[in-house]
């Protein structure tokens, strides 16, 4: 879908997919969907960097958890209980 209808993909769409390759430790996809997401100009939210620490933190990289907590200082501003206890 994203690859033939780029203009319809949404943050909701990007944020469902991150969220599957995470369930599925799949980091190599995680990485070129998220890469995907930002080449397309689609907004990452709080959620996308709950989705995200999360699959970092599940296959036990924790520099690149680190890496994007400071990447992601806006996010982190709308992020609440529910991304912390991610």
């Amino acid at each position: 879908f994203v690859q033939q209808q780029p203009a319809e993909a949404d943050e909701v769409l990007f944020n469902a997919m991150l969220d599957t390759h995470s369930r599925t430790k799949d980091i190599s996809r995680l990485e070129s969907t998220y890469q995907r997401m930002k080449d397309l100009g689609v907004e990452a939210s709080h959620v996308t960097l709950g989705i995200l620490v999360k699959a970092y933190g599940q296959v036990c990289d924790i520099k690149k958890v680190l890496q994007l907590w400071d990447d992601m200082k806006e996010q982190r501003e709308q992020a609440n209980a529910v991304t912390y206890g991610c």
